[in-house]
């Protein structure tokens, strides 16, 4: 849930954190989900992702699966 007010955003089932082990401690977003339930939190999640030069790492080899939703898939 994104607090307008304070600007803080508390973790979620589609947005939580995680440790992969390439690239250490990140925070897994579901996109799909992320934009059909709350779509101002996903809107705020992808321009901090692209202000802030972030990389987004697809959790799967599947290419389909890492084209849906956000432009660059599922990330870590």
């Amino acid at each position: 849930m994104f607090h307008h007010d304070t600007k803080v955003l508390e973790y979620a089932p589609h947005l939580s954190p995680m440790y992969h082990e390439e690239y250490g401690h990140c925070i897994h977003v579901d996109f799909d989900i992320l934009a059909t339930r709350q779509p101002g939190v996903y809107e705020y999640i992808v321009w901090f992702v692209e202000s802030n030069g972030l990389e987004v790492v697809p959790l799967t080899d599947d290419p389909h699966e890492n084209t849906e939703g956000f432009d660059q898939s599922e990330a870590a």
